[in-house]
C-alpha cells in the first residue's frame, strides 16, 4: 500500500510535534513555512493531504486554502485549517472551502482525531478516483505581503470562486429542480445567509424561488419576495415558491437583503437574491463576491431562458400532435392512451367509467345539401357545445370522421345514459348558420352508451361495446341513445 503524504504548512517549530505524530501513526511529511512556498511545493509533488496553520508568513490561511480548493474545476485534495484564536468572520469563515476545520488546543487527542478525520477524507478521495491535485497553482516571490496586497488577493480569490461556481451552475441547467438544489447548496456554502434566492423573468413561465437556510417567518419571505418583483418589474404571472425553513408563525426577520438584477440588452431577464438577519447587512467581501457572481451568471441565466423557450416549444409541439385540427378535441390515439390509464386506476380504486360514443345524423346528406364548410361549422361548434355540458374530469376527443368520445371517470352506465341525453336533446336547437346565409341544417344525433367491465382492462372492449350501442341507436332510425 502507497505511504501517505501529509504536506504541513505553517510555522516549522509549530509544525514539528504535528510531524511527529503523523509519523507515528505511518504518513510522509513536507513541511513548508509560508503560503508560497507551498504552492510551490504542490507544482511538483503530489500530497494526499494539506494541513494549513494558522499563522503563515506571507497569506493568511483562509487564502491559501481558497487557493487550492478553486484551483481546479472540480478539486479533490483534502485541505484542514488550524483554527486560531483570530479567525476571519464573516464570507471567509464559509468561503475558504476547507474540507476540515479544527482546533489542537486539546493536545494529543485532538491530533489523534485530527489524523483519523484526515484518513476519512483521505479514503473518500481515493474512492472517487479522481486527481488529488489541482490544475495550477501561481508561484510568486515569498515576501511579506502589504495589507493592499493581501486585500487585491481576497479580490481576485473571490473572482476564482465566484467563476468556480459559474462553471458548475453551467453543467446542470435542467431539470430545474437539480439545478435549484446546486445553486442553493453552492450558495449556501459560500454566502452566511439566512435566504437565498434566484429569479428567472422569460416571457414564459417566469418564475422566482428563495430558500430560508435557517427559520425564516413567512411575513418576512413575502416582503422579500414583493420587494424583489417590484424591482425587478416582474410579471402578474410570476410563479414563487418558497423553500427550506419557512415558519408561519415565528422565524427570523430579514434584517437586510441584497437584490442583483442580471441584464441582457437593457433588459433584467432575472436576478439573485440574498438576505439576512442582520440589521447591518452583508460584509464588504460578501457584496464583493455577489457582485462578480451577478457579472458571471449571465451564460447560466441565457441557457435557463434557451431551456425554458424549448420546454414550452416542446410542449406546444406534444399538444399539437394529440389534438385533431379542425376541432381542437383531443384525437383517438391520446383517446385510447387516457382510457388505457383511467381504466387501470379505476380498478385500483373499484370505480366506475362510462364512455360515449356521439355521431351526427345524417352528415353526408348535411355536406351535400349546404357545403362542407356548414359541414365542418357543425362538428366544431358540436364539440364547443359538448365541453360545456361535461365535467372538468371528462374527456371529449374526436373519435372518427363524423363521431366523438366522451370518457367519464367516477360514472357508471346510468350516468353515461344521462348525459349523453342531454347532449340528443340539446343537438337539434343548435344553429349552424355560416354568415351571409339565411338557412342552416337542423342536427339530430345518436349515441351509444358503454359502462367499464371491471374483468377487462383493455379500452378496445369499453369502446367495441359503445360502438355497438350506437350501431343499434342508428339502426332504429337516428336521434336515440341506446346502451
Amino acid at each position: 500500500m502507497k505511504k501517505r503524504q501529509v504536506l504541513l504548512a505553517g510555522n516549522k517549530a509549530q509544525m514539528e510535534p504535528l510531524e511527529a505524530a503523523f509519523k507515528k501513526a505511518g504518513f510522509g511529511s513536507t513541511v513548508t513555512g509560508s503560503a508560497f512556498e507551498t504552492l510551490a511545493e504542490l507544482a511538483k509533488a503530489k500530497p494526499s493531504a494539506i494541513v494549513v496553520a494558522s499563522d503563515l508568513e506571507d497569506l493568511k490561511s483562509y487564502q491559501l486554502a481558497c487557493l487550492i480548493k478553486s484551483g481546479s474545476k472540480d478539486p479533490q485534495l483534502p485541505v484542514v485549517v488550524l483554527d486560531s484564536k483570530n479567525g476571519h468572520a464573516g464570507f471567509w469563515t464559509n468561503a475558504k472551502l476547507a474540507d476540515l476545520k479544527i482546533s489542537l488546543a486539546d493536545g494529543k487527542d485532538s491530533v489523534d482525531n485530527l489524523i483519523a478525520k484526515l484518513n476519512v477524507l483521505i479514503d473518500e478521495t481515493e474512492k472517487s478516483g479522481e486527481s488529488q491535485t489541482a490544475d495550477w497553482y501561481p508561484i510568486v516571490p515569498s515576501d511579506k505581503a502589504a495589507d493592499k496586497y493581501l486585500n487585491l488577493i481576497d479580490d481576485l480569490l473571490i473572482e476564482r470562486l465566484m467563476g468556480q461556481i459559474a462553471r458548475l451552475l453551467i453543467e446542470i441547467i435542467e431539470p430545474r429542480n437539480q439545478f435549484l438544489e446546486q445553486y442553493f447548496r453552492l450558495l449556501t456554502n459560500v454566502f452566511d445567509c439566512e435566504v437565498v434566492g434566484i429569479s428567472v423573468l422569460s416571457s414564459n413561465h417566469p418564475w422566482l424561488s428563495l430558500k430560508a437556510n435557517l427559520p425564516v417567518s413567512r411575513k418576512a419571505m413575502e416582503t422579500l419576495k414583493d420587494t424583489a418583483s417590484k424591482q425587478l418589474g416582474a410579471p402578474k404571472d410570476l410563479k414563487v415558491e418558497f423553500l427550506g425553513d419557512v415558519q408561519d408563525k415565528g422565524g427570523d426577520a430579514v434584517g437586510a437583503f441584497e437584490i442583483l438584477p442580471v441584464v441582457a440588452d437593457k433588459t433584467n431577464i432575472g436576478a439573485l437574491i440574498f438576505g439576512t438577519a442582520d440589521k447591518k447587512g452583508f460584509d464588504e467581501a460578501s457584496k464583493l463576491a455577489m457582485r462578480h457572481l451577478n457579472k458571471m451568471i449571465l451564460p447560466v441565466m441565457r441557457l435557463l431562458l434557451a431551456s425554458q423557450e424549448i420546454e414550452v416549444l416542446y410542449q406546444k409541439e406534444m399538444y399539437r400532435s394529440s389534438t385533431d385540427a379542425s376541432t381542437g378535441l383531443y384525437n383517438l390515439e391520446f383517446l385510447v392512451g387516457f382510457l388505457q390509464q383511467q381504466l387501470l386506476f379505476s380498478y385500483r380504486q373499484k370505480a366506475p367509467v362510462g364512455l360515449l360514443i356521439v355521431d351526427v345524423d345524417n352528415l353526408k346528406a348535411i355536406n351535400d345539401e349546404f357545403g362542407y364548410q356548414i359541414g365542418d361549422l357543425v362538428l366544431s361548434r358540436m364539440a364547443n357545445k359538448m365541453l360545456t355540458m361535461t365535467r372538468a374530469s371528462d374527456l371529449i376527443a374526436r373519435y372518427g370522421g363524423d363521431e366523438f368520445a366522451v370518457v367519464m371517470p367516477n360514472a357508471d352506465l346510468a350516468g353515461a345514459k344521462v348525459l349523453a341525453e342531454k347532449i340528443r336533446l340539446e343537438m337539434p336547437t343548435m344553429n349552424f348558420v355560416l354568415p351571409g346565409q339565411k338557412k342552416g341544417p337542423r342536427i339530430t344525433v345518436s349515441i351509444g352508451c358503454a359502462g367499464f367491465n371491471m374483468e377487462d382492462l383493455n379500452p378496445e372492449t369499453i369502446l367495441r361495446d359503445a360502438k355497438h350501442a350506437l350501431q343499434r341507436a342508428k339502426s332504429s332510425g337516428g336521434n336515440k341513445v341506446s346502451a
